[in-house]
């Protein structure tokens, strides 16, 4: 009888071993299913972060693009009318130089009589070499506000590329 109760016992404590190990093996198969669910999810996320990562740098690319195309359309918009105030001042620098040519043959052909009207014309040449230095003064003037413009555009636009980049290393290393 004592043979029979410990056999009993270790059929009992077998029992109690095995109901342990197929419960140890059932939590081990959900904690690894579990784990499987979590790396499909994490690598879900994974591909999504990469996509919106992939997104916002071409993003940025377009936006530094248009920033260049915008200087160049810049610089280029101002290098066209510099040409064109150069070619305006030559214009009157020629249209200048005929008048004074002219001016030296009428005073040539005028006599002492007309003193006056001599003077009279000095004075109109001065003056327009006055405006015509005015002018230039004026196209100098523009060409350097334009400059400060484009730098002062260029400026806020490092700025935002900037601030787009601190924006993008803080979405990433949150």
């Amino acid at each position: 009888m004592i043979n029979s109760d410990q056999d009993s016992q270790k059929d009992a404590q077998r029992d109690i071993v095995l109901q342990l190990q197929d419960e140890l093996a059932k939590q081990k198969a959900d904690s690894e299913s579990l784990i499987q669910g979590l790396n499909r999810t994490s690598a879900n996320e994974i591909i999504q972060l990469r996509q919106t990562i992939d997104l916002l740098r071409d993003e940025l690319e377009k936006t530094a693009l248009n920033s260049e195309q915008a200087v160049q359309r810049s610089v280029a918009a101002v290098t066209d009318e510099i040409k064109s105030l150069r070619e305006t001042i030559l214009n009157l620098r020629a249209a200048l130089d005929e008048k004074d040519h002219e001016k030296n043959v009428a005073v040539q052909k005028v006599t002492q009589g007309l003193s006056g009207e001599i003077v009279q014309l000095k004075k109109t040449v001065s003056s327009l070499r006055n405006e015509l230095e005015i002018h230039k003064a004026d196209a100098r003037d523009e060409v350097q506000r334009i400059k400060v413009e484009n730098k002062r555009e260029i400026e806020v636009l490092q700025g935002t590329i900037s601030n787009l980049r601190q924006k993008y290393e803080e979405q990433s290393t949150s």
